[in-house]
């Protein structure tokens, strides 16, 4: 059982939660953050994190709490590649919510140590201009040991191909008629 878990959450929840380590924990006294490190025996990592974020502001009062997780023995393919999606949006979202617009709905693909973000609106150059891009291939690289290129790409043009598609078919359809 980690004693930082137990400093952190209490004896109750480190018993509950003995997969889930806390190896490190940072505390930005200018900013009133803590960032705590979290090591997981398996992915995706499934504990209540909002339960632990409310057991710190109780127990430190400090409010603006972030995770970096570490998972071992995880490798990244196509049978995880959604979960690895799911994780990677939330870790850049919690880091700058104001992600959450550009990626809700955007896809995944996984070429060999390339990953590629196809987003549902577009904004590919707003990211990569912010750094994201870099962001996203930490925060793989953290979690999973492994380097990654990340890109994104504007994915809206599918959808706008499928849409031009259906009405062209409509219009077949009703010529005939």
């Amino acid at each position: 059982m980690s004693n930082l878990m137990v400093e952190l959450a209490g004896e109750e929840f480190a018993k509950t939660y003995e997969t889930v380590h806390v190896t490190g924990c940072k505390v930005f006294k200018e900013t009133m953050e803590m960032q705590v490190a979290i090591e997981c025996d398996s992915f995706p990592c499934s504990f209540p994190k909002e339960e632990l974020k409310e057991k710190i502001r109780e127990k430190f009062g400090i409010h603006k709490i972030s995770f970096v997780f570490t998972y071992q023995n995880v490798e990244i393919s196509e049978s995880n590649i959604l979960e690895i999606h799911e994780f990677l949006v939330e870790a850049l979202c919690e880091r700058k919510p104001a992600l959450l617009n550009l990626l809700t709905g955007s896809g995944i693909n996984l070429n060999d140590d390339c990953i590629q973000i196809s987003l549902r609106f577009g904004g590919e150059k707003t990211l990569k201009d912010q750094g994201i891009d870099r962001l996203a291939e930490e925060l793989l690289a953290c979690a999973f040991q492994k380097r990654f290129s990340v890109s994104f790409q504007d994915g809206s043009t599918k959808e706008n191909d499928i849409f031009r598609q259906i009405e062209e078919e409509q219009s077949h359809i009703t010529e005939g008629s």
